[in-house]
Parts: C-alpha cells; structure tokens; sequence
C-alpha cells in the first residue's frame, strides 16, 4: 500500500484548520491535495486528537503484523498436511489422534 506524503500530524492539522473555517477549497490548493483526500481524511481522523492517531496507527501496524503471522501458520500447517498426505496418513489425522487414545484408555475410560 502506498504511503501517504502527509504524517498523520500534518493530517489533523490540516483538518483543524477546515474547522477554523477555511473552506475545502482552499486548503486543497493550499496543500496540493484533492477534496476526496480530504474527505477521506476527515472521515478516517475526524474528531480525533494526535495522540489517538498515533494509537491508530500503532494498532494498524500490529494488526498487518498478526494477520502475517497468521499466514506463515495456516501456510505451515498446508504444508504439514501434504507431508502427512504423502506419508500415507488421512490429513487431519495425526499419530496420536482422538482414536488411538480411545483404545489406549485415555479417553472415555469408566
């Protein structure tokens, strides 16, 4: 994705001074951006103060950080699938699974 020219500083600046009154007009002109940016702006940072965009910010970059993480996993876990599958073993049934700890008493023993 790409990033953006402005930090998110510059961001709420930008929207605090249209609440001063300047018109979109002019603060796109102003700072070489179209009114749909601004828009968007003020939709994503409206009413927001600097620190809780930082926040937003900082939980975004976790977020992309987990959803990677969770995508190396699933990827693992396909491939360990298809070892499985080659090795003559059902996917999904690893060595150990619910019915051989059936028979050996584990589970559901009286």
């Amino acid at each position: 994705m790409r990033t953006s020219r402005f930090s998110d500083e510059q961001v709420l600046q930008i929207l605090q001074e249209a609440q001063a009154g300047t018109t979109v007009k002019v603060l796109c002109a102003k700072h070489n951006i179209s009114a749909a940016t601004f828009h968007a702006w003020k939709r994503k940072f409206g009413g927001m103060n600097v620190s809780e965009a930082r926040r937003l910010r900082a939980l975004a970059e976790e977020n992309a950080r987990l959803k990677r993480l969770v995508a190396d996993k699933e990827l693992q876990i396909q491939i360990l699938q298809e070892v499985n599958a080659k090795n003559g073993e059902p996917v999904g049934q690893a060595a150990g699974g619910p019915r051989q700890r059936a028979r050996v008493g584990v589970i559901g023993s009286r």
